[in-house]
């Protein structure tokens, strides 16, 4: 097949919108005459979805008989110190892996290692912080990051099973449609759209776990099966050929993908509900949302690196510095370089798939950590959790009338 005739007849009816910045990153997007109406539906459509989502949840909100009562919490109570570590801390430690996966080339410059450097000093400030406060402020401010929770075994391999997954999901939402967009010549939107099939799963997979864990604890089993799943989609996913034509199989592998990954975040938020007590389910599912975001952010930027070797192993090291515009506009690029950057473009993913399902393995050996002998039912924990809260509740009230007793005295 003649690519360079191939890429000419592409270019009367598309152009390129976004050329890549350097060898660790290309950014390839595809724009059709109809992408702007596209677009416009896509946007226009959030609004009534939007309003719709508010009148289901206003109409569906129990009544205030069936609602838990919290009591009134101080502003005193809240951890600013601790909040704000762990915004920053979060922001810096993950911006210069996003900023890397774009721009490429990043790794040994400032703009990578000054922030990815304050933000392990602020991460390293947040848990000296919050041991401080669990040692000599437990009753009198809620740590943003309680130490409590990491106490707990089975939280605490959530969490890390969490961040070992993130990494493979979002390095897939990444890099499976930059492959079928160069490897098999599918606009950006087709692209996007054949990740349905692991998005769709993925709510099945929230779904199938909620039904599993309703009643009986079985969080082990349903990290470990899920995990599974995620790792043998990764191993086939890494199968796939170089060929032109979209092997239909890679739609199937994602399917299990998504199933793993929807099952994992269903029951880490089940996790983070019941194996922490009711002051504490805030932090607890912020710090499963953030780690999951730091996984991907990783993952991404793996994603990129990977690619930029594959592209200078396959073009040598003549012009490093400059990357192929793999779109319909340029015609400079001769056949042989075209044919070898659409080669670089399927090793990089398969690549990135082997290294998802390394990572995936980790996480199957963290699952065990959910591992318990003597599990409660969703029943008991709650009513666990509640006596929990009223024993603190009557803890600081002895304590204040004993103040109070000594004041007076």
């Amino acid at each position: 097949m003649d690519l360079r005739a191939e890429q000419t007849n592409r270019s009367e009816d598309t152009e390129t919108l976004a050329p890549a910045s350097s060898i660790s990153s290309l950014e390839l997007e595809i724009a059709r005459p109809e992408l702007p109406l596209i677009r416009f539906w896509l946007f226009s459509i959030g609004g009534p979805i939007g309003a719709v989502s508010i009148l289901l949840f206003y109409f569906t909100w129990p009544p205030p008989k069936y609602l838990p009562h919290s009591g009134n919490r101080s502003w005193r109570e809240l951890d600013y110190i601790g909040s704000i570590l762990l915004i920053a801390a979060s922001v810096l430690v993950v911006f210069p892996f996003q900023n890397a996966a774009v721009l490429g080339g990043q790794w040994s410059k400032p703009v990578f290692i000054a922030p990815l450097i304050f933000g392990i000093i602020l991460w390293l400030g947040l848990f000296t912080w919050s041991i401080f406060v669990d040692w000599r402020l437990n009753d009198i401010i809620d740590a943003a990051l309680p130490m409590r929770l990491l106490r707990d075994r089975i939280y605490a391999a959530a969490v890390l099973n969490t961040l070992f997954l993130g990494f493979p999901y979002m390095l897939v939402i990444y890099a499976f449609p930059l492959r079928l967009q160069v490897v098999n010549d599918k606009s950006a939107l087709i692209a996007g759209v054949m990740l349905l099939p692991m998005l769709g799963s993925s709510a099945v997979g929230s779904l199938l776990a909620g039904a599993i864990n309703g009643k009986k604890d079985r969080i082990f089993e349903t990290f470990f099966v899920a995990t599974s799943l995620v790792v043998l989609g990764c191993g086939l996913l890494s199968t796939l050929s170089s060929s032109p034509e979209l092997e239909k199989k890679a739609l199937g592998f994602l399917v299990f993908v998504g199933l793993g990954f929807g099952m994992v975040v269903s029951t880490a938020t089940m996790v983070a509900t019941f194996h922490s007590s009711i002051r504490d389910h805030a932090p607890a599912q912020g710090l499963m949302a953030q780690v999951r975001v730091l996984g991907g952010s990783i993952g991404i930027a793996a994603s990129s690196a990977i690619l930029g070797v594959k592209l200078q192993a396959q073009r040598g090291p003549s012009h490093p510095d400059e990357t192929p515009l793999l779109a319909s506009g340029n015609s400079t690029l001769l056949q042989g370089e075209l044919e070898a950057t659409v080669q670089a473009y399927a090793d990089a993913f398969n690549e990135d798939m082997r290294v998802c399902t390394i990572i995936g393995a980790v996480a199957i050996l963290l699952t065990f950590g959910t591992f318990s002998r003597n599990r409660l039912t969703v029943a008991e924990r709650r009513a666990q959790q509640v006596r929990e809260r009223f024993g603190r509740r009557k803890d600081q009230s002895t304590q204040a009338l004993a103040d109070s007793a000594y004041v007076l005295d």
